[in-house]
């Protein structure tokens, strides 16, 4: 929240209201009538479950779909509640893979955050492996790699691989990548 909010500052953004709350809340309407009445143009929503679906469907039930996120509405036992929200989760350049874990794994949630990620962190173990090199010295040479979440690049010397986001929004109770 920090970054997202001094995002916004930079670029001009008022945040019209803000609250946190307990896992023990369950009767979000105070919140979303608080939110309301600050007159806002999107309602960035984060929370994990239980409270996640139960504040989508009390957002549905006030009757209010300008909602936005990062990964929360994938997260979801309920992502019909989200129906029409939007959010930033990992981008997936093999849509298939998706498609293959759901066919192989039935009811099993597909987390875009995490899933292909650690495909793809296997897969360069193994590409270490296949090339006789220690895995720890070939990670530390690696600086672009083609995956199942994209392209992930990384600074020579830095530690961390960067990605690119991508927009995805709940399209018939399901997440689907934003066009």
């Amino acid at each position: 929240m920090r970054a997202l909010k001094a995002e916004a500052a930079r670029a001009g953004l008022p945040i019209s209201y803000e609250t946190e709350f307990t896992d023990s809340v369950t009767d979000f309407r105070p919140l979303i009538a608080a939110a309301r009445a600050s007159q806002p143009d999107v309602y960035y929503v984060e929370a994990l479950s239980p409270q996640l679906d139960l504040l989508a469907g009390q957002l549905r039930d006030a009757r209010i779909a300008t909602i936005a996120s990062v990964v929360a509405p994938s997260l979801s036992q309920h992502p019909e509640l989200w129906e029409g929200s939007w959010y930033t989760d990992s981008n997936l350049r093999d849509f298939g893979f998706k498609t293959r874990f759901e066919q192989k794994y039935p009811g099993m949630l597909f987390a875009t955050h995490m899933m292909p990620y650690a495909y793809d962190d296997f897969n360069l173990i193994v590409q270490a492996f296949e090339r006789g090199e220690n895995p720890a010295v070939y990670l530390r040479n690696v600086t672009r790699y083609e995956g199942t979440a994209g392209t992930i690049t990384r600074a020579p010397g830095s530690g961390n691989f960067q990605s690119a986001p991508a927009v995805w929004t709940i399209r018939n109770g399901k997440p689907a990548l934003y066009n």
